[in-house]
Formats: C-alpha cells, structure tokens, sequence
C-alpha cells in the first residue's frame, strides 16, 4: 500500500511539473532544482520501502519453508518409528510362524514314523500269517501224502507175504487190490495237485479261509494174511460167496481238511 501511495506522489509530481512546462515559465531554476530533489528523495524511499517489503516477504517465506521442513521432519520420524514397529511386528510374526511350522513339521514327522512302523508291522504279521498258513498247508499235504505212501508199502507188503504163502489165493487177490491201488495213486496226485494250486495262490497273496477245501478221501483197510485165510475158511464152511470184497474199509469214504 505504501508503494501504491509513493506512485501516486509521483506521478502527480510529474503532472504538476508538465502542465508547469506547457505554461509561460517565469520561475527561477531553483524551483526545477527543488522538484528534482524531490523527486531523487521520493525514488530513494521507493526503494528503501521495496527493499523493506522484499526482505519482510523473504523473512515470512523463509518461517513458513522452516515451519514445513520442521513439520516434514516430525512426520518423517512419525513414519520411520511406525515402519520399525512394524518390521519389529513382523519379524515377530515370522519367528512365531517359523516356531509353529518346525513343531507341525515335527509332529507330521512323527507320525510318518509311526504310519511306516505300523505299515512294517502290518508286513510282518502278513507275513507270519502267511507263513504259518503255508506250513500249515504243507503239513497237512505232507501227512496226506505219508498216509499214503504208507498205505502203498502195506499193500506191497500183503501181496508179497500171500504169494509166499499162498501162492493159489495170490492172483485173485492181486487182481482185486490192484484196481484199489491205482485208484489211490490217482488220488494221490490229484492231492498233489490241488495242495499245490493252493500253495501257489496264498504265496500269491490270497487269504486261506477264502480258498476250497481239500479233500482226503479214505484209505481202503489192506489185511493181513491171516485175516485172508481165515475169512476163506469161514466162507468155505459157510459154502458160500463172501458178501464183500476183502481188504474193503467199513470206515466213512472221506474225511475233510483244509
């Protein structure tokens, strides 16, 4: 405002000074020399009020940079303390999770361990089981191929001794347990056989209990020579036939097993 009033000074000096001019001019030179002080006293305090307003206007801008720079600063703080805590936060967090990840990892550890042993121990008593099934099967094949070759021996046994000492009886009854010894020996490798096949399928993996039983069919009963002789004598009194062959078992056809 100061500057717009210097302005206005001057320039109604300088309309006083030009209407003086386009007039008849009867004054001295001093009145030209005094308006021109004038107006240098005027340009001086224009400047010296510019120079004020400018220094003033460079003062407030100067308060308000550092007012902002302080402000920026507390806010800089401000955020620099909020990220540290949040790294803090964070850090914590994933020492916590890592914390819980290693205990979850070790108890998933564990119990792969104790899913492996129980698988093992799953094996071993599969295993066992199909092991003593096996022997079990072998066994009873064993003693049914024992009964057998017993019975062979017996039979061989009988013929030899009747043809030693009753050579007349020895081809009748050679004839008649000839038949019975080769239908034994069918029997017994058709056992052979079917003990095998059961063999192969529990090796195989296959569960006893779900697999046919086998069964032994009975020996016919091979006697002795003197019971020959002395049922010959009896059906010879009797004057008859004998009603059943000899050497016929009474015993039932077949006996079951596994």
């Amino acid at each position: 405002m100061q500057q717009q009033a210097v302005q206005v000074q001057v320039q109604a000096v300088q309309t006083e000074d030009a209407t003086e001019e386009s007039g008849v001019n009867t004054e001295p030179d001093w009145e030209s020399q005094a308006l021109m002080d004038k107006l240098e006293s005027l340009r001086v305090k224009l400047q010296l009020n510019n120079s004020k307003a400018a220094r003033k206007n460079f003062l407030s801008k100067k308060q308000e940079m550092s007012s902002e720079k302080n402000r920026a600063e507390e806010e800089r703080n401000r955020l620099a303390k909020e990220l540290e805590e949040g790294e803090r936060r964070l850090a914590a967090l994933a020492e916590e999770q890592s914390e819980e990840q290693r205990r979850w990892q070790e108890e998933l550890d564990e119990l792969r361990r104790e899913m492996e042993r129980l698988r093992k121990e799953a094996r071993e008593a599969e295993q066992l089981a199909s092991q003593d099934e096996n022997a079990a099967v072998e066994m009873q094949r064993d003693v049914a191929m024992t009964r057998i070759e017993a019975w062979l021996r017996e039979l061989a046994q009988y013929l030899s001794a009747l043809r030693a000492e009753f050579p007349q009886q020895f081809p009748y009854e050679r004839l008649k347990w000839e038949k019975k010894e080769a239908a034994v020996r069918r029997s017994q490798a058709e056992l052979q056989s079917r003990f095998q096949d059961v063999l192969q399928q529990l090796r195989q993996g296959a569960e006893l209990e779900s697999l046919p039983r086998i069964n032994v069919p009975s020996l016919p009963q091979v006697p002795t020579v003197r019971d020959t002789m002395s049922s010959m004598t009896s059906e010879s009194r009797a004057g008859r036939e004998p009603v059943r062959p000899l050497g016929t078992s009474n015993r039932p056809d077949a006996q079951q097993t596994r």
